[in-house]
């Protein structure tokens, strides 16, 4: 039945979805391990910020809501944060001040990741400046 299969592939968009908001929210710490998720993580970061101070509706969120109108279901009211996370835990969906608000807090960890990897590669270039004797590479 088509229906299904729309429905379906709301639900895969919707677990995308929530695989990025996780993201998010890892992608930081990890990235201090995996130098190669740095750019990755910001980019990720950057478009969830553009979409969040911008109050712009997310992309995924009309797609998963565009499949499930096409397979017949009445889509959720809110977005996608609202509604399978604050909804479920506090009972209610968070007005655009609130979520600019988490927005912030989720800020917090991951600007104090990338400083504390600057702050670590200046160190380490500094260390190994002194071992040569000569000035630290300015490449930040």
């Amino acid at each position: 039945d088509s229906a299904m299969v729309w429905r379906l592939a709301a639900d895969l968009v919707a677990l995308v979805h929530g695989s990025y908001v996780v993201f998010l929210v890892v992608g930081a710490p990890l990235a201090l391990r995996f130098r190669g998720l740095v750019r990755v993580h910001l980019a990720a970061f950057g478009a969830a910020l553009v979409v969040n101070l911008a109050q712009l509706d997310c992309p995924l969120t009309s797609l998963e809501k565009a499949l499930d109108r096409a397979g017949g279901a009445v889509p959720y009211e809110g977005g996608f944060n609202a509604h399978y996370l604050f909804d479920p835990v506090l009972g209610a969906q968070p007005d655009g001040r609130a979520n600019l608000a988490m927005m912030g807090l989720l800020a917090l960890p991951i600007v104090a990741a990338y400083a504390s990897l600057v702050l670590r590669d200046r160190a380490t270039d500094r260390m190994i400046a002194a071992r040569a004797g000569g000035r630290p590479d300015r490449r930040m």
